[in-house]
């Protein structure tokens, strides 16, 4: 009479270990396709330019769309490039483009159906409230091309010293299953970007091949080269970045809001003075296209109407600045 098993090990049989206990594994097999990490070296190297390329894009977006972006890199890995097709919403906003004149070679740049959606409205003057994502029409992807080029060449800029590139968009695909047939065996470093825009958060997804990027122009190896330089040195260096600081952008100050009566309102005449209620010296809003930006208190300059900037908007108090006296002298 063979012995008689007890529950617990009557468990472990059909749970896949043998009655001893020990857990029997399946040998799992080993993918050499599999792309390799990344080195602390590359991610540093890599982090400085598309730091660059944050910012180029953060003050794309603020200048053409007229609202407050931000954009920030979620991660940095390496995949195979049907692990990037599958990272893709459907339907997406992929731009193929090449990496120079004439090269096989292609990245992709895909801003996102929300993105796109939202860039699309706001560029035909509406208010990105209540968009519906979806595929995007003739016009529309005529808009967003605009738009991705800009993108293109700040990305150009940013990856000076580091690679020699040259992007010229190719096509358009809305359907990430029909990147497949670019036919890319070569491993893909995959940069994911968070933008938000108001309230509004998207993603933005740049593809790029690693074989690429490992072809460097030589740049890196020269002692004036700016390997490990700060984004502020890339963002002067950079034609992009120039043209957009000199850009014309409108400044205007508005004093607190003050509540009045519908009757104190018919009153309202020539001469009539209006009690704000406010403290002598309350800081005003410094408005940058028409969205508060700034602090500052009012002053005297040469004899001419001046403001003194105390500090950003929403900061704390401190940060607002002390409250200066009644005509004070800037």
């Amino acid at each position: 009479m063979g012995a008689t098993l007890t529950q617990k090990q009557i468990d472990q049989v059909f749970e896949g270990e043998d009655p001893g206990g020990t857990r029997r594994r399946e040998p799992a097999p080993y993918s050499f396709r599999r792309p390799p990490s990344l080195t602390k070296s590359f991610r540093t190297q890599i982090g400085t330019r598309l730091e660059a390329f944050t910012q180029s894009l953060h003050l794309l977006l603020t200048l053409r769309l007229r609202r407050r972006c931000e954009a920030t890199v979620l991660s940095v890995e390496q995949a195979a490039f049907s692990e990037f097709v599958l990272s893709l919403e459907r339907p997406c906003s992929a731009f193929v483009f090449s990496l120079r004149n004439g090269d096989p070679e292609v990245g992709v740049l895909d801003l996102g159906a929300d993105l796109s959606s939202r860039c699309v409205d706001r560029l035909l003057g509406g208010e990105m409230m209540d968009v519906c994502p979806g595929k995007l029409t003739r016009l529309e992807e005529a808009l967003v091309r605009r738009l991705t080029e800009e993108m293109l060449a700040g990305l150009k800029d940013s990856c000076r010293g580091f690679v020699k590139l040259e992007p010229v968009l190719r096509s358009f695909e809305s359907d990430p299953k029909m990147l497949n047939m670019l036919q890319i065996k070569d491993s893909i470093l995959t940069v994911i970007l968070e933008v938000r825009l108001g309230e509004a958060c998207s993603l933005v997804t740049l593809g790029l091949p690693m074989g690429f990027l490992r072809e460097r122009d030589g740049t890196l190896d020269r002692p004036d080269s700016p390997q490990g330089v700060g984004r502020a040195h890339l963002l002067e260096s950079s034609p992009f970045a120039t043209g957009i600081r000199r850009s014309m952008l409108d400044v205007s100050a508005r004093l607190p809001a003050t509540a009045l009566k519908a009757a104190e309102i018919s009153a309202l005449e020539v001469g009539t003075v209006i009690d704000t209620s406010y403290r002598t010296g309350t800081p005003i809003e410094v408005l940058v296209n028409g969205n508060p930006t700034l602090h500052g208190s009012l002053g005297q300059v040469g004899g001419r109407l001046g403001i003194e900037i105390t500090g950003l908007s929403g900061g704390t108090a401190e940060e607002r600045g002390a409250t200066k006296k009644r005509g004070a002298i800037l």
